[in-house]
């Protein structure tokens, strides 16, 4: 079993303040420089374990929508305008983990901070919460139709081929349900210690997590020195399976993906999803335009 422990943060600038593309750097450089290097957060954040458990996300405006950029102009935060982001930490009851140690120093963060040491932020927390992983899937159970919002840009990397020597990392453009599902069946056994997944799954997901409808678009997105191409938008999926146990499962990972988001570099931001059930309609209104 794991815990997901999710806070969110109000940001009010106190003069306006140019920041990086990334704008989850920001976050991470709010939280960090607020704690010892010898506190778990700091700690969590330079591991080199692959999927790690603590996510920062993009800073969010006063509606909702992630600040980041592709690199071809500032990114600006106003003075006095509100916004928001959240920190995601992943308690997999690591006998090395305080968890009310973890709690403290997440909560303890509210004050005026400097971004790169010039720039004064007030940051805020304006709520909390922990959700046990036994307790995932409960939210959508029941439903067959899901809405997927992808938030910001999500880097959905198809697998490594053993024979091919590629080693740069290749992104789709568009939500398979294989590559969603393989990526949230990854990030589910990076967690959980005893009841694993089986990859199975994502073999099975384009036949029984069918598209419906979507809006999707390609986008790029300033990754410090580089740029990489990912996508936005939303997408429909019907869930259709005689396995019970696939269906309890799938639902249990796409609420997984509402806290650790789905693909590559969810640690800053990217892949950030909103997963949503779509009630009482049935698969031709969705394709009528009922659902928007």
């Amino acid at each position: 079993m794991f815990a997901l422990i999710s806070l969110e943060y109000r940001l009010v600038p106190l003069q306006d303040t140019i920041i990086q593309a990334l704008s989850s750097r920001v976050v991470k450089q709010i939280i960090l420089s607020s704690l010892s290097t010898n506190s778990i957060i700091n700690k969590l954040a330079s591991s080199r374990i692959p999927n790690k458990p603590i996510k920062f996300s993009l800073i969010t405006s006063a509606n909702g929508y992630p600040l980041w950029g592709d690199g071809s102009r500032p990114l600006m935060l106003h003075s006095g305008t509100e916004y928001g982001f959240r920190v995601v930490v992943v308690d997999t009851y690591d006998e090395n983990l305080d968890t009310s140690r973890l709690m403290d120093e997440l909560t303890t963060i509210s004050g005026v901070h400097r971004i790169y040491g010039l720039y004064a932020v007030n940051v805020d927390l304006v709520g909390a919460l922990v959700k046990r992983s036994e307790e995932l899937g409960r939210e959508l159970a029941g439903n067959l139709y899901f809405k997927v919002n992808f938030k910001s840009p999500t880097l959905l990397q198809y697998p490594k081929h053993p024979r091919l020597n590629i080693r740069e990392s290749i992104n789709a453009l568009y939500p398979y349900p294989m590559l969603l599902v393989l990526s949230l069946v990854k990030s589910w056994n990076s967690y959980e210690k005893y009841e694993k997944l089986g990859v199975a799954h994502a073999i099975y997901a384009p036949y029984e997590l069918r598209e419906v409808d979507h809006r999707i678009k390609p986008v790029t997105v300033h990754m410090g020195d580089v740029k990489e191409r990912g996508f936005i938008g939303w997408i429909i999926y019907g869930l259709r399976t005689s396995s019970s146990r696939r269906m309890s499962n799938y639902v249990k990972l796409l609420e997984l993906a509402n806290y650790v988001g789905v693909g590559r570099s969810t640690t800053m931001g990217l892949g950030s999803v909103n997963v949503t059930a779509v009630f009482n309609n049935t698969e031709s209104e969705i394709k009528g335009g009922s659902i928007k």
